[in-house]
């Protein structure tokens, strides 16, 4: 995987107050097709989804903010290869 650039930062605060945490979200290039996805004991699954999907995915306002700006940040040589 190579990081073509950051398109989105955020913070929150936690619930309960105790933690403040910033997140940097960022565009990204497999760089082998067959790149194994590995995630975190955090995450369970992940699904590859297309711009016109996401609004049928029960996602926070900020998630679906965050991949739709996603799509927009792609650049134009990256489409369709």
């Amino acid at each position: 995987m190579e990081i073509v650039k950051p398109y989105k930062v955020f913070s929150y605060v936690s619930e309960n107050g105790n933690s403040h945490t910033v997140e940097i979200v960022y565009l990204v290039r497999l760089t082998d097709d067959s790149a194994k996805i590995q995630l975190s004991e955090d995450h369970s699954a992940y699904q590859w989804i297309s711009e016109k999907d996401v609004q049928n995915y029960l996602i926070t306002d900020e998630t679906q903010d965050s991949i739709l700006r996603g799509f927009k940040a792609v650049p134009p040589e990256m489409v369709n290869r």
